[in-house]
């Protein structure tokens, strides 16, 4: 059942707020040390800088709340690579990535951490070398479906 009522339109918003808010705690306790990581000063902050963000522009009827969760996404799937390369959180960065440029021309922004990050795969890759071959073209092959598919999912032959 549709609904106008602006409070109920607002609640996926709301909902991708909140995952956003337990993914940004999640990213302070994997990327600071724990003792500062503890304080009440660097929470609060973090508090503040996220109600400020989300107050601005989370709530309103527009995409920015699925690109922001997407980009902490690939953020965290990027921390956790730096942590434990491997190729699943590259898989990962990269369906949100997709998912991300798909949802809005703004989405592009979800590939600043997998660019930041660029130099740490490059020496993975270079170190892995060919035990990568098989299963990087296979998640690479699968992300650019995945993307193609999310692009010119609702296209047919006159848009083309």
């Amino acid at each position: 059942m549709a609904t106008t009522s602006p409070p109920l339109l607002r609640l996926p918003a709301l909902t991708l707020g909140i995952a956003s808010w337990f993914l940004c705690r999640w990213l302070l306790n994997r990327t600071l040390p724990a003792e500062l990581s503890r304080r009440a000063s660097v929470r609060a902050t973090l508090a503040a800088t996220f109600l400020v963000g989300f107050f601005a522009w989370g709530l309103t009827l527009r995409p920015e709340p699925i690109v922001s969760l997407l980009t902490g996404i690939v953020l965290a799937a990027m921390v956790a690579f730096t942590r434990r390369p491997s190729l699943a959180p590259l898989v990962l960065a990269g369906g949100a990535v997709a998912l991300g440029i798909a949802a809005h021309p703004e989405g592009v922004v979800t590939l600043a951490p997998v660019a930041a990050g660029g130099g740490q795969i490059v020496s993975w890759i270079r170190v892995a070398g060919r035990q990568l071959i098989l299963p990087g073209v296979a998640a690479l092959s699968s992300v650019a479906a995945l993307g193609m598919l999310l692009l010119f999912a609702d296209s047919d032959a006159e848009h083309v």
